[in-house]
């Protein structure tokens, strides 16, 4: 069983994470798997929708969150890259880059490394006809932070 450091850590690191207590090694992976849905689990780490951290200090984790409505200007992002990945243990988004409005960007950095991947279109870059085919809990995220403008684009990172 783990401290309360250990599991403001967990928290941080991976809020949908479900604990599990265990009495014997053996139980683990029992416990672990029972009820598990690989398509729900799928469903709510896509970058659009995932569950992200809340800003936090609390037993020696800290998190900042970086939200904002405006896209990155892609050569300002590029200087500022090895600051922010080498500043936290772990960092993780979406994100918008002016010169590409219509992707929606994923962010996943730990340890120094950052992985920056194509997450697939914005919803507000869909035509009306294609979010029929856009999982529910996806459009139900976008509708939470809905600009007038900019529709679901947003800068979203927490670090």
């Amino acid at each position: 069983e783990g401290d309360a450091s250990d599991l403001a850590l967990l928290a941080q690191l991976h809020p949908t994470a479900r604990q599990v207590a265990v009495d014997a090694p053996g139980e683990l992976a029992a416990a672990a798997l029972a009820g598990f849905d690989v398509e729900a689990a799928a469903a709510r780490q896509h970058p659009a929708c995932a569950l992200l951290p809340q800003e936090a200090d609390a037993d020696g984790v800290g998190t900042l969150v970086w939200h904002r409505d405006r896209p990155f200007h892609p050569a300002r992002l590029y200087a500022a890259l090895e600051d922010l990945t080498c500043a936290a243990a772990r960092s993780r988004g979406r994100f918008w880059l002016a010169d590409r409005p219509d992707t929606l960007l994923s962010w996943d950095a730990a340890g120094g490394a950052l992985c920056v991947e194509n997450a697939g279109p914005w919803l507000a870059a869909l035509p009306d006809a294609a979010w029929e085919l856009v999982p529910p809990v996806r459009r139900a995220a976008a509708a939470l932070d809905w600009h007038p403008e900019h529709g679901d684009r947003a800068q979203h990172l927490v670090f």
